[in-house]
């Protein structure tokens, strides 16, 4: 991964808010005899890193790029969650979210949630302008960030998938109109207009657009928001989460359901 492609990373990170990982962090005659509670919660969590390249380490945070040239990073927030959505509440985690984006430039796409050994956690998809973030990279295309949230009693688990069009943008709302179109749906009106994608008394200030739902990443393998889905259900379908963990989540499956711990 090159410089400028980390330096993207750890701006998107930075601007949300997130721990960015850092170029000076363990070396590679270091990194296999440390533990730090980055590396335990990768343990705990089950992630598999086979085929990855670690670009940059912290004692909080682990940054991958994985052989498709997608970065991954892993962030261990040490504290439990002041406030945090509950997954099973779809309409108050998109509100939330939505809140939470908008004070980092930027707009939701997509606020779901995913079970895992037993426990709930959010997946919160945003978008946003790269000119906003970063003016100096000259890049005007759009942002993506993908993130999983496993809040604990005890720590909140992060695993960010980020991704940037570049200077090259609108190549998506191209195909999916030009898709749409040969198949007669009315949906091409609008595909690049932006919405929010579950409220219409939010379309003001929103970054979603038609061409950014996911039945056009079929259509769009190699954009950016196709890329980082793709590499984070795969993460997902491959986690499994330690006993310690499970015990600790806020949320998880009890005989009458989904319960807040």
């Amino acid at each position: 991964m090159n410089k400028l492609f980390f330096v993207c990373v750890s701006l998107i990170l930075s601007a949300r808010g997130f721990a960015a990982p850092s170029l000076g962090g363990h070396t590679d005659a270091t990194r296999a005899a440390i533990t730090s509670p980055a590396r335990e919660a990768k343990a705990a969590m089950g992630i598999d890193d086979t085929g990855w390249r670690v670009v940059a380490e912290t004692s909080n945070v682990i940054t991958w790029t994985t052989p498709e040239n997608v970065p991954v990073s892993l962030t261990v927030q040490n504290a439990k969650p002041a406030s945090f959505p509950d997954p099973t509440n779809a309409v108050g985690a998109q509100q939330y979210y939505r809140a939470e984006a908008s004070t980092r430039k930027s707009g939701i796409v997509e606020v779901t949630s995913f079970p895992v050994s037993g426990v709930l956690c959010n997946l919160v998809t945003t978008k946003f302008c790269q000119a906003d973030d970063f003016p100096e990279l000259s890049a005007f295309g759009n942002g993506y960030l993908i993130t999983a949230i496993i809040p604990t009693s005890k720590a909140t688990y992060l695993l960010h998938v980020a991704g940037v069009e570049g200077n090259i943008t609108g190549a998506r709302e191209a195909v999916a109109y030009f898709v749409a179109s040969s198949k007669g749906d009315s949906e091409r009106e609008g595909i690049s207009d932006r919405r929010d994608p579950y409220d219409s008394r939010y379309d003001q200030g929103a970054f979603y657009a038609p061409s950014d739902a996911r039945k056009w990443d079929e259509v769009s393998p190699d954009h950016p928001l196709t890329r980082c889905r793709r590499t984070i259900d795969n993460v997902i379908k491959g986690l499994h989460l330690s006993d310690d963990l499970q015990r600790d989540a806020l949320f998880k499956t009890t005989a009458n359901g989904w319960q807040a711990q």
